[in-house]
């Protein structure tokens, strides 16, 4: 249940996972980040867009042995078109950045280690619950304003997606006709 409640953002929790062993709370973070399945409200990166970047790692391996080859990126049996390749690697360098970032702010605020990457990975994904001072059995309230004002851009970032918030600073966006 509660993998599930993580990867669909429900933001319920069962059990004090803060208690439990490193490993099922890396894994609890993974899926953080990956979120649920391509279409839905979530947010994170998505299941496909995981899947699309681990062949794409694969196929960087293999092209890496063999230079000259040319090797299509398959999805379910279809090939997946570079365009559609290049945004999944380009929304993924830009998730991890802005990921990066709030974590090391969150950090600069006196924040743990743990605490500062799963709340700053849990507001990406609007998941709810992080890991540490911001589990499953503790809130927010204890985080600085400065870092609850980051962790609000991560949440609608995290929702609307990237690109839809990088529209809105380009100054194309605003200019009339």
């Amino acid at each position: 249940f509660q993998t599930a409640a993580i990867m669909t953002s429900t933001g319920f929790s069962v059990a004090d996972f803060n208690s439990w062993p490193p490993l099922s709370k890396a894994i609890l973070l993974f899926l953080m980040v990956t979120g649920a399945s391509a279409g839905s409200t979530s947010g994170a990166l998505k299941v496909v867009r995981v899947l699309v970047l681990a062949k794409y790692a694969y196929r960087q391996i293999k092209n890496a042995f063999n230079p000259s080859a040319v090797i299509p990126l398959k999805l379910g049996g279809n090939i997946v078109p570079e365009g559609i390749v290049n945004k999944t690697v380009g929304m993924a360098i830009i998730y991890f950045s802005v990921a990066v970032t709030g974590f090391l702010i969150m950090s600069g605020l006196g924040l743990d280690t743990v605490t500062a990457l799963s709340a700053t990975v849990s507001a990406l994904g609007n998941v709810g619950p992080g890991l540490g001072a911001v589990g499953p059995l503790e809130n927010y309230a204890s985080i600085p304003a400065l870092g609850k004002g980051v962790l609000i851009f991560c949440m609608i970032a995290g929702r609307l997606e990237f690109f839809t918030i990088l529209i809105l600073f380009l100054p194309t966006f605003w200019r009339w006709k």
